[in-house]
């Protein structure tokens, strides 16, 4: 158990939670408080589930290359287990001081996450289940087991008994999913008998990409690569094979003098055109192309360096360190293990320096030629190539580590260079589940519309990844789980507000509500009408609730749950059990702000007046600016983002499309370059964006196009990714769900980093012309007509809010005047 639960070790929790096959994780703390309510109601606030930490430097594969776990952004694209595309919809500050693991694989991988991280995990039990719940392997059994049905009876009877066996078999136990565990907890049980390893995690499968516009056929470019003339297009071999592979591509082939010496007609242009002569490397775009591209190289390459052993596995040997490392990369991509070792390289006896050995078990065949391709066997294949095994788990001095979510249904996605599957992180399923073990028990989840229950990483998807092999069984057509007790865990929706009748009959022990605040308070309470149970039983009869500020009921929950003398308990989980949230960095941030703001911040945004003005001037007196006739202060940026705020009429009384361009200085501060407003028709928006990044380009500092993925900016940002060119690669889609409204939450999450004197204005000059009517719109916020400007600032800076939050800790908590 971990540490932070002792406290909290009642047989209550021991018995409903701990020790429940259907809750796969330990609760954290403030998730274990919630559970442990006896009140009939109670509301846990904040964002339910999250991310876990991993290292700022870990390596996170993306469509278009490589980012790290310090640098991806909300809207940006990562991949999930499966290898589809998924996107990030949050990401957490850089969080300090966490206790912090080294977790080692078989292949050579290392990554390095806090100790509340969670993996999905295969311990060695679950192993072995995996082997004895296989259909063929249990066919297997029952043909060299003799019948069971012995002792005094007749022939006749164990004939009957036997066929009615065969018939009728017995339910079999479906295999294990694995288990979902921290990384601690992976620590504590790293090994166990005779130091055999206890833990392996799932290859994941291979990325899904595009088909991508080569500049040379993949597997020609494989072969030259492995056999070619570093110097210009020739390529060395005694394959015909290969060459008839070669002018099937399109490519004219030549005989040379030399021995097994051949040319190639048009080859040598298109490798001096993409940098490839004298340099041998694998060019970026290839790394992310289709499946059949990237098979296709790996096939070129293996058929001229690349050998196939009879176990099954295949291995490349170059000279070059960068095209093993390549060959690596391409292999993991693919959904298979491979790692990197080095050896000594020798001719005639001779040694002539290091060399590297790719090696790896395919599930397909990686050889074109027939002499290879015979040889390599890709059925029947060890169980172990299905699985990296964490050999060691070893604490390190902490790190700075971040968390992500994904949207994806399993919460999985892939890090490291070897595209190792970890998780996202539910404390109102684990209060759904607490009883399901007393056989009259029944419950019922709820959520707004049915679409919201099925959405990923939402109600019925978290249950079906915790409950699937459990023993449990799944109803489609009534949403139901039905548990071997005979307990019952239903889903339901509420879209109108005579839905509730539907429940009219209906008796439950415990109600769920997911995101209370979309509720009616009359949907609320007469689902009250509907918590009963059998005479003499003692299970309690609950209703919880778990909700984010904002939404058509917030006003009652907030009567009901937060404001002071409520009738019935709220967990505040936002600050203390939310992932998501720096606690350091959120105290401090709280410190600058007076004690009632400071109070409703605490307690979840939950009664900010909307009225009220996020931003004081006095901010910016004198201070905190910059002088814009100075070009060093413009010379000094290091990267440079554009927010916009798009509006899809041109009418005067329609809103304006607003961009607001930033510059980040090497302190961790910004500077408002440039504001501008104007009424473009939504159709006309990708162009002008197009037009002004180039623009702001100038100096190749554009680092990102930052554009609220709502309405009009939907269409943009789809406009400006599929060009499929350097734009494309940075428009950011910004996701307004995760920060709360242009009103309240943004405002002043923004306004906090400006009083900071992390947010710097320009002094007023003839060069900013823009600038009076930028502080009149930030001044008269949010009373005035249109918002579209501010809008566009406050994106801006909640995008940069984690450097600029970085910058703040390193200039020791100290407002900085330029």
């Amino acid at each position: 158990m971990s540490a932070d639960l002792i406290t909290l070790n009642t047989d209550l929790l021991r018995t409903s939670v701990l020790s429940n096959p259907f809750i796969p994780h330990e609760p954290t703390r403030k998730q274990a408080q919630f559970l442990l309510l006896h009140e009939r109601e109670a509301l846990y606030g904040g964002a339910v589930g999250g991310g876990k930490a991993l290292s700022i430097d870990t390596p996170i594969p993306i469509p278009d290359g490589w980012t790290t776990m310090g640098s991806v952004q909300p809207g940006d694209t990562v991949f999930g287990m499966d290898g589809r595309p998924t996107r990030v919809l949050g990401c957490s500050p850089v969080m300090h001081g966490r206790p912090c693991y080294r977790l080692s694989f078989d292949d050579g991988s290392v990554i390095v996450a806090d100790a509340d991280h969670i993996w999905l995990t295969f311990s060695v039990a679950e192993l072995a289940a995996l082997t004895r719940r296989n259909p063929e392997w249990r066919a297997a059994r029952r043909a060299k087991r003799p019948s069971r049905a012995t002792g005094l009876r007749s022939a006749a009877f164990v004939a009957a008994i036997t066929d009615r066996n065969r018939r009728l078999p017995p339910m079999a136990i479906s295999p294990p999913t694995g288990s979902l565990r921290t990384t601690a907890q992976i620590a504590a049980s790293a090994c166990v008998r005779k130091r055999q390893i206890h833990h392996a995690i799932p290859v994941c499968g291979a990325i899904e990409c595009p088909n991508a516009e080569l500049p040379i056929d993949p597997y020609v470019l494989g072969v030259w690569l492995g056999d070619g003339n570093t110097a210009n297009g020739g390529i060395t071999t005694a394959d015909p094979e290969i060459l008839d592979f070669i002018r099937d591509a399109g490519f004219g082939v030549s005989k040379r003098s030399t021995t097994y010496s051949y040319g190639t007609y048009g080859l040598y242009g298109n490798l001096r055109k993409i940098g490839l002569l004298g340099c041998k490397h694998v060019p970026n775009e290839y790394f992310r192309a289709s499946r059949e591209q990237r098979l296709a190289l790996l096939q070129g390459l293996m058929d001229t360096d690349g050998c196939a052993c009879e176990s099954g596995s295949v291995e490349f040997t170059s000279t070059t360190r960068v095209l093993a490392d390549s060959v690596c990369e391409i292999a993991c991509s693919l959904g298979w293990k491979a790692r990197v070792s080095e050896g000594r390289a020798k001719l005639n006896g001779r040694d002539i320096g290091p060399k590297y050995r790719v090696k790896w078990t395919p599930s397909d065949t990686v050889f074109r030629i027939a002499r290879k391709a015979d040889r390599q066997r890709t059925d029947n294949l060890r169980r172990t190539t299905r699985y990296r095994y964490i050999v060691s788990v070893e604490p390190v001095t902490s790190v700075p580590v971040r968390c992500i979510k994904v949207d994806a249904a399993d919460g999985m996605f892939l890090v490291g260079h070897s595209f190792i599957p970890t998780h996202n992180s539910d404390a109102l399923l684990m209060a759904a589940l607490q009883f399901v073990q007393i056989p009259t028990y029944s419950a019922l989840l709820l959520r707004r519309s049915f679409r919201d229950l099925e959405k990923a990483d939402s109600l019925i998807p978290r249950a079906h990844q915790w409950l699937n092999g459990t023993g449990a069984r799944w109803n489609d057509n009534k949403k139901r789980w039905t548990f071997p007790s005979g307990a019952t865990l239903e889903f339901g929706y509420m879209d109108h507000t005579n839905d509730v009748y539907q429940y009219q009959g209906a008796a439950y022990n415990f109600v769920g509500w997911d995101e209370l605040t979309q509720f009616e308070e009359f949907q609320y309470t007469y689902l009250l009408s509907r918590l009963r149970r059998h005479e003499g039983s003692d299970i309690p009869l609950r209703i919880r609730s778990a909700s984010n500020p904002g939404g058509v009921g917030h006003q009652w929950v907030y009567e009901r749950f937060v404001a002071t003398g409520a009738r019935f308990p709220f967990i505040p989980a936002l600050l203390d059990d939310n992932p998501f949230i720096d606690i350091e960095q959120y105290e401090s941030n709280l410190a600058e702000l007076d004690e009632t703001l400071r109070m409703q911040l605490r307690k979840g945004l939950w009664v900010v007046d909307p009225r009220g003005k996020p931003y004081d001037m006095s901010w910016w007196a004198g201070t905190n600016r910059y002088d814009p006739s100075t070009p060093h202060v413009y010379n000094r940026a290091v990267s440079r983002i554009l927010s916009y705020d798009t509006a899809s009429k041109t009418d005067d009384h329609n809103a304006y499309t607003a961009r607001v361009a930033f510059e980040l200085l090497p302190d961790y501060r910004v500077i408002v370059r440039d504001a501008w407003k104007d009424r473009v028709l939504g159709t006309n928006v990708p162009d002008f964006v197009v037009q002004d990044a180039t623009r702001w380009n100038y100096d190749e500092k554009l680092a990102a196009i930052v554009i609220e993925d709502r309405d009009s900016g939907v269409t943009a940002i789809q406009a400006l990714r599929q060009r499929q060119d350097w734009i494309s690669n940075l428009v950011r889609a910004f996701n307004p769900a995760l920060y709360g409204d242009k009103l309240r939450e943004r405002p002043q999450r923004a306004a906090l980093h400006c009083k900071r004197g992390s947010v710097l204005l320009p002094s007023p000059h003839e060069k900013v012309p823009w600038l009076r009517d930028f502080e009149r719109d930030l001044e008269g916020f949010p009373h005035i007509t249109f918002k579209d400007s501010i809008d566009a600032f406050n994106q801006g800076v909640i995008y940069l809010e984690h450097i600029l939050a970085e910058g703040w800790r390193a200039r020791e908590g100290l407002s900085h005047v330029a």
